[in-house]
């Protein structure tokens, strides 16, 4: 699985060794894909699971990184790859409430991304409730790509060291 780490400019270093010395505990052939894709925004690869990662970040003082995100599915079409999410997951998603986080990079603005996701999301029924969602959808565009989680409310504040939604 692919991991995105955020810290603040400049610390890039030493955010993605405190995060890997962190997994190390799991997986210990984890390794860096691409350190500083720009400022503030590594990407590293590891075996350990979505879950495992939670538990490891859950009580943690952090002091360089920011972010840790999952990725679920990295792909150049991400309308196509949430639709096809969708119709794999239906069943699953009927009686639950989502929110679309986008971080705007590289020329793309994250609100329109998160206005598009939201439609499709309203095209197949779902709900979508911004202040308390049972799931959360992050897409982080970068580059030509986009990285996609789908992190329920807990894990979204264990990754992204926040407090609410």
């Amino acid at each position: 699985m692919k991991i995105i780490i955020t810290s603040p400019q400049n610390k890039e270093d030493r955010a993605v060794e405190e995060v890997l010395s962190l997994i190390f505990q799991k997986d210990e052939n984890a390794k860096i894909l691409i350190k500083a894709i720009k400022p503030g925004l590594s990407l590293i690869e590891s075996n350990v699971t979505k879950e495992d990662l939670a538990s490891i970040l859950k009580n943690v003082n952090k002091t360089y990184f920011i972010k840790v995100i999952p990725i679920d599915i990295e792909t150049k079409d991400y309308k196509e790859a949430i639709k096809n999410w969708i119709s794999e997951n239906i069943q699953n998603l009927r009686n639950k409430s989502f929110a679309v986080r986008c971080t705007s990079r590289f020329g793309i603005s994250g609100t329109f991304i998160e206005k598009e996701v939201g439609a499709i999301l309203n095209s197949y029924g779902i709900k979508i409730n911004l202040k308390n969602p049972d799931y959360i959808i992050i897409i982080q565009p970068i580059y030509d790509r986009f990285f996609i989680s789908f992190l329920n409310s807990k894990s979204y504040l264990i990754f992204l060291s926040r407090r609410k939604i």
